[in-house]
């Protein structure tokens, strides 16, 4: 069994991947108070940083909570030396090559991790403690900065009292491979890739983040940096696979598979999207990479396995494209892909959602992404995070949640186009205004952080159900507030809990036929009905009875025309 190779990519004196944030700010003033350095850095914006450059190393931040103290550049740059650090792992043995095209020379799988967020604040109490001893040393900086102490100490403290709950990230394809650097278990994987050289081709077989995707799927997960987007950890991830493929003398070009040729084009997978990712939003990171060469990228025909070819997406290793790609590559793409790219699934995360949306409404509305949505109120045009106009749903992609903006729309055409008049109706009884459901949305609305104009809606009972319904898909929302409680956390507890909800599910089904005699209120039977809606509309059964009903004639002899009647009711309501 070989060694894993592995080094670090935005460390030491020769770094394969760049700050340019860090760059930025190593040319700025040397000392300035906390406020002046905020409104420098949110400017570096308009000199090529990325926002989230700025977003993620935390800086601005930190830098709030200093109050104006005055803070120097060495400081600002110790902040930034948090910023995770990168390491690439070569592994010795692969794990998946059966998957992958046969005809190579070389097959490699490379793991990109993080440094542990518990590593990088057991490293900066350490730059701290060297920092406090500087000062007896050194009290001339103390003269510059006269709250240091004070603002290291608290900074300790925070530290120290954060150091034991910082979460890892411990689930993917490589859970079981052992670190080389630490001898432990691979953690805060944030991609992972498969090349292979075939003769003078530098090729990509595959290219994949499991932190990503499954903190898209489960909000549970750990946050981490690059991961939010796509295009930032992809692009981080081919910036660098670029640059390796220019590192080879051998390699006169470079290409990558499309979603047929995703394991090696031997597993029948379904497409899921994966030729956006591959066909459309690679090139145009790619060519984010290669501006200034001349170079774009291509289609080509590319023969893999002897004398089988494919039209794949291909580069050119020419003396321009080796020269740039052999210097330090930014961290963070310089800009966000075209706009025009991100209607045809600029993120994989949009993809999901807008399928998500036609299996609960259908073919006959259409949903599109756009940069920004404008709508008219009150006379006046105002951008909004989505609009609903007849069988056309618009999402910003600008909105805070682009998924919640689309399921809050989406109700609202489900209201108007496949829902009876008795279920608007009990759904506008059960969320008006003073109802004990609105009054539960908005203490959820307030939970979610959202905004306060969005929480005034809720004076509108329509406005007060989309809500939510998106809230509900996120389970944000609960139609019985225990639902949303935690079990207990030591066996008994959830023993009990088990045995309350069976008594309590039993004398529902039970007895649900005597409560209506004895007195239950409209507005709880109507919050039933809101809740069987919001599960008929998740898994399309709204939008399956709409087209039985629009079913065409069916008849039954010559001259006896009859249409078929098919019912697929919503459980506890005749609509």
């Amino acid at each position: 069994m070989s060694a894993p190779h592995y080094r670090y990519l935005n460390e030491n004196d020769d770094p394969r991947l760049a700050s340019l944030l860090a760059e930025k700010v190593r040319v700025l003033q040397a000392r300035a108070p906390a406020s002046q350095w905020i409104s420098t850095i949110r400017g570096l914006t308009q000199k090529g940083v990325k926002q989230r450059e700025i977003e993620e190393a935390g800086v601005v931040e930190w830098l709030e909570a200093q109050g104006n103290h005055p803070v120097t550049r060495e400081t600002i740059l110790s902040q930034l030396s948090l910023r995770p650090t990168i390491k690439e792992i070569d592994l010795g043995t692969p794990r998946y090559s059966d998957y992958v095209v046969p005809g190579h020379d070389k097959y490699t799988e490379t793991l990109y991790c993080l440094n542990s967020p518990r590593n990088n604040v057991e490293d900066r109490l350490e730059e701290i403690r060297f920092e406090l001893e500087d000062l007896d040393f050194n009290p001339g900086r103390l003269l510059q900065e006269p709250q240091l102490v004070f603002q290291l100490d608290e900074e300790r403290r925070k530290l120290m009292a954060s150091r034991d709950t910082v979460p890892d990230f411990d689930r993917h394809h490589y859970t079981n491979v052992i670190d080389p650097t630490t001898g432990s278990k691979i953690k805060n994987l944030f991609a992972h890739t498969r090349t292979s050289r075939r003769g003078d081709l530098f090729f990509i077989d595959e290219i994949q983040s499991d932190w990503a995707q499954t903190r898209r799927r489960q909000s549970s997960v750990p946050d981490g940096p690059f991961i939010n987007h796509t295009e930032t950890w992809a692009g981080l991830i081919l910036r660098r696979l670029m640059q390796r493929a220019a590192e080879d003398p051998r390699i006169t070009g470079l290409a990558w598979i499309n979603a047929g040729l995703r394991n090696g084009g031997v597993t029948g997978a379904p497409e899921d999207g994966l030729n956006e990712f591959y066909l459309r939003m690679l090139p145009s990171l790619a060519n984010k990479a290669l501006k200034g060469t001349g170079v774009t990228v291509k289609p080509m025909e590319v023969t893999l396995n002897g004398d089988v070819t494919h039209a794949l997406p291909y580069v050119p290793m020419t003396d321009d494209v080796r020269t740039k790609l052999l210097s330090a590559q930014p961290l963070y793409s310089m800009d966000l892909l075209p706009r025009s790219a991100i209607a045809v699934g600029q993120d994989m995360a949009l993809v999901d959602m807008v399928r998500e949306a036609r299996e609960m409404l259908g073919n006959t509305v259409s949903v599109r992404l756009v940069n920004k949505v404008i709508r008219t109120a009150n006379g006046e045009e105002e951008e909004a995070a989505a609009r609903q106009l007849a069988h056309l749903i618009e999402v910003s992609v600008r909105s805070r949640s682009a998924a919640r903006a689309l399921n809050h729309e989406a109700f609202h055409y489900a209201e108007n186009a496949l829902m009876s008049e008795y279920e608007v109706q009990s759904l506008r009884a059960a969320f008006v205004d003073g109802s004990s459901l609105n009054d539960r949305l908005r203490r959820a609305m307030v939970a979610a952080q959202m905004s306060p104009d969005a929480i005034a809606q809720c004076s509108n009972p329509d406005e007060a159900a989309a809500h939510a319904f998106s809230l509900w898909r996120e389970k944000r929302f609960h139609f019985d507030e225990r639902a949303g409680e935690s079990a207990g956390n030591t066996g008994l507890d959830r023993t009990v809990g088990r045995i309350f909800r069976k008594v309590e599910g039993a004398f529902q089904a039970l007895g649900r036929w005597a409560r209506r005699i004895v007195g239950e209120r409209a507005n709880e039977q109507d919050a039933r009905v809101s809740e069987r809606l919001f599960e008929a509309l998740r898994d399309g059964t709204l939008q399956r009875r709409r087209d039985v009903q629009n079913a065409p004639m069916q008849y039954a002899g010559a001259h006896s025309p009859a249409r078929a009647r098919v019912d697929v009711p919503i459980r506890g309501h005749q609509g």
